[in-house]
């Protein structure tokens, strides 16, 4: 049941905020689609969102594990990770390159600001991160809603993971506690929005293979 918390209450926090580090440590749709618009400014996808991400995780990293993140090698890894996995062509390193054209594009005309981390501490991270992590799967939940019910390409049960995850989170650094649904209801959505994600969860979670909470 998407109410349900039993399982999610067993993780400890520092298993919740890795798995929300891991959840913004991003999803292939937002970098190739700024990638694939070339010259053009887009900002559903935007180029200085991207960067300000990878810096963020990037001082993170510093600051938990001593590790530097150069953003622009981590542009071209992933680019060049995600299209191998596709079979596609192989990109080669001037994505990285566009990817900051377009950056400096926006700024110029006034889309968004760069965000400077080095004042940040690790708190400020961890908050930045689990706000996106709350605010990508709030929005998920859209798609999940509107999928193909015969052939679905988004997960039900992967999404109603992420919320109660989000949740949790919330309970173990407020101490604020709230149900799934009640959540949802704050963030906009219907009863009739909640049951059908439900219906859909319950379905899906007769053959999904992994971790349901």
């Amino acid at each position: 049941m998407i109410d349900d918390m039993e399982k999610v209450e067993k993780k400890t926090k520092d298993e919740i905020i890795a798995e929300i580090v891991h959840g913004y440590d991003w999803d292939a749709d937002d970098l190739l689609s700024v990638v694939s618009f070339e010259t053009q400014i887009n900002t559903e996808y935007s180029a200085i969102d991207v960067i300000n991400r990878i810096k963020v995780l990037g001082k993170y990293r510093k600051l938990t594990e001593k590790k530097t993140l150069n953003v622009a090698d981590y542009l071209d890894e992933y680019l060049l990770n995600y299209c191998f996995w596709e079979g596609d062509k192989v990109v080669d390193k001037s994505n990285s390159q566009l990817v900051k054209d377009k950056q400096k594009a926006e700024l110029q005309c006034g889309i968004g600001e760069k965000i400077d981390v080095n004042s940040l501490s690790e708190e400020d991270l961890i908050t930045i991160m689990a706000e996106y992590y709350k605010t990508s799967n709030v929005d998920f939940v859209k798609k999940v809603l509107t999928d193909s019910e015969e052939d679905p390409e988004y997960s039900a049960v992967g999404t109603c993971n992420c919320i109660k995850k989000y949740l949790r989170y919330l309970e173990l650094t407020t101490g604020e506690k709230s149900a799934p649904s009640a959540f949802l209801k704050s963030q906009g959505y219907t009863q009739e929005d909640i049951d059908l994600l439900e219906q859909k969860r319950a379905i899906e979670s007769e053959y999904y293979e992994g971790e349901q909470l």
